[in-house]
């Protein structure tokens, strides 16, 4: 296989970015890849939300880590709004190292709790967390279970 490489360094400036790279063979052929991007300089979770919400059986919180390496931690923890904890979403077999990368991720919460049970009708919280570099932040969602 023929194989070209090329090195580059450029000096980007912070935020999102789009790199395209077009080849052409002896032939004429032509192909095109294009890549998006974010430069960062810090650590920031954006939280987008869950949906839907008010869900039935399942709910999908989404969010984007701003980062230039992997999460040290991150977890999903789901409050009842008297504070007790019901389930806890961490890395594991389903959600593996991948998603605690940057970029914009989506994690499922089916509606059961840490015992594997289906929980009730009514308002719950989800802690978002991550921990990068010694910076922790964290986010709150108020979810709606309804049936």
């Amino acid at each position: 296989a023929n194989a070209v490489s090329v090195l580059s360094t450029p000096n980007i400036s912070e935020g999102p970015h789009t790199l395209g790279v077009q080849v052409k063979d002896v032939n004429g052929n032509i192909t095109q890849r294009t890549v998006n991007f974010v430069v960062a300089s810090d650590f920031d979770l954006r939280v987008f939300g869950n949906y839907p919400n008010p869900f039935e059986d399942q709910t999908i919180i989404s969010f984007e880590i701003v980062s230039d390496g992997i999460l040290e931690q991150f977890s999903v923890k789901i409050y009842t709004v008297s504070g007790r904890k019901i389930r806890e979403i961490t890395r594991n077999e389903e959600y593996p190292d991948e998603i605690w990368s940057p970029g914009y991720h989506e994690i499922e919460w089916d509606g059961l709790d840490n015992d594997r049970n289906l929980v009730a009708n009514g308002v719950y919280f989800a802690v978002v967390s991550a921990k990068y570099k010694g910076k922790t932040v964290e986010h709150t969602l108020k979810l709606a279970k309804l049936k």
